[in-house]
């Protein structure tokens, strides 16, 4: 029989106290008592070896330092600790607990697994996997949708995640499939002066990479929904072609959203993918253990999903 528990939150987390010592026939303690669940530490240690062992069997030691890294992560650890506290609360009949601490750890499995973080981001790309760049073009205008740039402490643009959108229209146009760049955003505050708006860092690199400043132009927008109304105005100001040829450029992920808002203020316009996420299947630890970077993949593709149904 178990001793009493502390139902302090820290003995949660914690498998029962030891049993009373067994007691031979003559009421002294027996030398031989087993710790409570000793098993469930065997099998639990020997799972992370064995994925350890699988690791470098599979592909050398090189797997193999990337599943014990994909541990010793901040992410990876919790990871642990979660199913640790889910599975001995469980064995402790802490049912209640048991159950929210086992949906914790299963949302987090999946929304941090490699493939499904891939799988989700697919499903926003897929009608533009196909898309070459020897295909594109030619278009008379390009919009660049801000969100690939970013200064650095010297205040000096640099491209940041999404900066291949922005590098696809300097190849365009040194390959003279555009005549003509819209770059755009901006930000709702500024944290110095050398902070500047996404749309004048887009500029200043373009200009640096070879793109005459008078082929430039800069349009304003805190987000797609704005970007899409400046670009609407600039059309009717500068009162172009009814049959423009003209091409929106952002990342894959995030056309089909720019696309709609585009048709919304009644923009007729090209799909010009740039910055996909979707690349060929690579093994990895993080098929099973969650990570950081799927992590963000998964939230960017809820997003887009949010931005849709709010029609955003």
């Amino acid at each position: 029989m178990y001793k009493s528990r502390s139902s302090s939150h820290l003995s949660l987390a914690l498998p029962p106290s030891e049993p009373e010592p067994a007691v031979t026939e003559s009421g002294r303690p027996s030398s031989v008592a087993v710790p409570a669940f000793a098993w469930h530490y065997l099998v639990l240690a020997g799972l992370v070896a064995g994925s350890v062992a699988g690791g470098y069997l599979g592909s050398g030691k090189f797997l193999a330092e990337k599943v014990l890294k994909a541990f010793a992560t901040p992410l990876g650890i919790v990871w642990v600790v979660l199913f640790l506290t889910c599975y001995f609360s469980l064995l402790q009949r802490r049912l209640m607990l048991g159950f929210a601490l086992l949906f914790a750890w299963g949302l987090l499995t999946l929304a941090g697994n490699q493939l499904f973080s891939s799988w989700l981001v697919a499903t926003l790309e897929r009608p533009y996997l196909a898309s070459r760049f020897d295909k594109l073009g030619p278009y008379e205008l390009v919009l660049v949708l801000g969100g690939g740039t970013s200064v650095t402490p010297q205040g000096d643009p640099q491209l940041d995640l999404g900066g291949d959108r922005l590098l696809l229209a300097a190849r365009l146009y040194h390959a003279g499939k555009v005549e003509r760049i819209i770059v755009s955003g901006s930000q709702f505050t500024r944290s110095s002066e050398l902070d500047l708006d996404p749309g004048h860092e887009s500029k200043l690199l373009l200009v640096q990479v070879g793109v005459p400043e008078d082929r430039i132009s800069v349009i304003q927008g805190l987000n797609t929904a704005e970007e899409m109304r400046a670009l609407s105005g600039w059309l009717e100001a500068n009162s172009p072609a009814p049959d423009l040829n003209l091409g929106i450029i952002t990342s894959a992920w995030h056309l089909p959203r720019a696309m709609r808002l585009a048709a919304a203020n009644q923009i007729k316009a090209t799909p010009v993918p740039a910055n996909f996420h979707t690349t060929p299947f690579i093994p990895s630890p993080h098929l099973v253990i969650p990570s950081g970077e799927n992590l963000y993949w998964t939230q960017v593709a809820l997003h887009e999903y949010l931005g849709r149904l709010l029609g955003r």
